[in-house]
Order: C-alpha cells, then structure tokens, then sequence
C-alpha cells in the first residue's frame, strides 16, 4: 500500500545503514495527493506519478508505439486513443467514486491529531472536522475534471485523471494483446532505451 511504501523509505533512509551511498525510494500513484505532499515527498525520496493508477503509466505513447510494432496493431496510438476514450466515458462514474475517495481520505488523513488529554478534548476535535468538511465540493471538483476531459479528448490528460485501473488495461491493452500488462512489462525489461525514457518520466 502507499502508506507502507512510504513508512519503510522513511525508515530505511532515516537509518543511514550504508552512510548515504545506498539510499531507499519509493514510487507510488498519483490518488489525488496535494501538491506540496508531492514536493514535500521528493525531498524524501518519495516520487509521485503524474497518473491516479500505476497501470495507466502502461499506456503511455512510447510504450503504445512499442507495442503496435510489438504486436503488429496497425496505427497502434489511433486504436489506444479511441479505445482509452471511449473507456472513460463508459466508466465516468466509477473513476469520479474513486478519486472523490482518495481525495476525501487525505483531506480526513490531514485532519487527524492524537495526543489529545481529554475525552471532551478529542469529541471537540472530531465535530470541528465534521463542520469544516465539503465533501460536495470535492465532487464537483472531481466532476468537472472528468467532465473536462470529455470534452477535450486529450489522450495524456484522460490517462492522468482516469481512475479504475480494472477496466484501463482491458479495455486499451487488450487491443494489442492479451495479458498486456505482464507483456510490455517484459518490453521494457529487454530495452534499456526504453526503461531509461520511462524511468525519466517517473523521475523527472
């Protein structure tokens, strides 16, 4: 889980066992954290995707070009751009769920306090979160971003913002093979060019 990669890179570099030479980082998904825990998660060697799902990295260009001359899938990027699309507008209400629940979890994760010294302190401290919590704000914000990206159609940004990592590689990676995900994994794995650019957009 994210919490736990992070906790052990945390831990792992707080030791310092190997005197900064060997130093632990960890890579996680996008889920809709703010952008100052990305930055503040960078400092920490805690790199963010720039995509809710880490399977959505899997249908970047560079890696549909590959795998249409992989798989011999003629205009492999038309077919991927057609198929993602017409992904996302059927799946629109799920991927809305799953972002207005990660995005709730770390608005409610950022509330949280402990140490408190009374019981009638710690009940004070949970009617306040109670009170200053939107959650149809966060709706209509994740809303509108979906509803965005259906009227653009723009391949990268669909692949940011969509979120059901279930239906994205079957429905898209399904075009070009089956299994695919475990196939243009095994791609990369063969073509250092190839895990170099990926490895420059994970790590920018």
């Amino acid at each position: 889980s994210h919490r736990k990669a992070i906790e052990y890179c945390k831990a792992f570099n707080e030791l310092d066992i190997f005197n900064g030479f060997n130093e632990a980082i960890a890579i996680i998904d996008l889920d809709d954290y703010s952008e100052q825990t990305i930055l503040d998660w960078k400092k920490k060697n805690i790199f963010t995707l720039p995509y809710k799902e880490i399977e959505n990295l899997l249908l970047i260009r560079p890696l549909i070009e590959k795998a249409g001359l992989q798989f011999i899938v003629k205009d492999g990027f038309e077919v991927a751009s057609e198929a993602l699309f017409d992904s996302f507008k059927r799946n629109r209400e799920i991927s809305i769920l799953r972002s207005v629940e990660g995005r709730m979890n770390n608005k409610i994760r950022k509330m949280l306090v402990d140490k408190h010294r009374k019981i009638s302190d710690l009940e004070l401290t949970f009617n306040k979160i109670i009170e200053n919590f939107d959650l149809q704000k966060i709706i209509n914000e994740v809303t509108n971003e979906h509803n965005e990206c259906i009227k653009a159609l723009n391949y990268d940004e669909v692949l940011r913002v969509y979120n059901n990592k279930n239906a994205i590689l079957y429905d898209v990676g399904n075009k070009f093979t089956l299994n695919y995900g475990d196939k243009i994994i095994a791609l990369i794995s063969n073509d250092i060019g190839l895990a170099r650019e990926i490895r420059d957009i994970i790590l920018p």
